[in-house]
């Protein structure tokens, strides 16, 4: 049960439409989003700021050098019987301002309204509404 809502929030957390990748996407080469641990702090909406819930909020998101990406799942759980976490690859593109995340079969693309050392504020377009999602580093 913890996979899906894992998958389901992923999937509205980097819904976007599909493009394909092409030489102007890096994989964060010379940031200060890499080997980070970010934590999803709030939710900005049409009607105003959400805060997650503390089985979501907890999660570490983890970009590698190699393009793959890792959420791993805090202490607190959905779901008792929740999978322990997911992977994918992801690229950025300066050019574009743009990061492309994979899940399953799956490709979202997410406009970068702010990414340095300490904040990364991505947003995307999700059943006709605008949502922004704003990580903080956790180290």
């Amino acid at each position: 049960m913890r996979l899906t809502l894992t998958t389901f929030f992923l999937a509205c957390l980097f819904f976007s439409c599909s493009e394909d990748a092409d030489d102007s996407y890096d994989h964060f080469s010379g940031s200060n989003s890499l080997g980070k641990v970010w934590q999803l702090t709030a939710i900005e909406v049409e009607l105003g700021t959400l805060i997650p819930y503390d089985c979501v909020a907890d999660n570490n998101y983890t970009y590698f050098s190699s393009g793959r990406y890792e959420v791993n799942e805090g202490r607190s759980k959905c779901y008792e019987n929740d999978a322990p976490g997911l992977s994918g690859e992801y690229l950025f593109s300066t050019d574009r301002n743009e990061l492309v995340i994979t899940i399953g079969d799956s490709v979202q693309v997410w406009q970068i309204i702010t990414s340095n050392a300490t904040e990364h504020k991505i947003s995307s377009e999700f059943d006709g509404e605008f949502r922004s999602y704003l990580f903080e580093a956790v180290n």
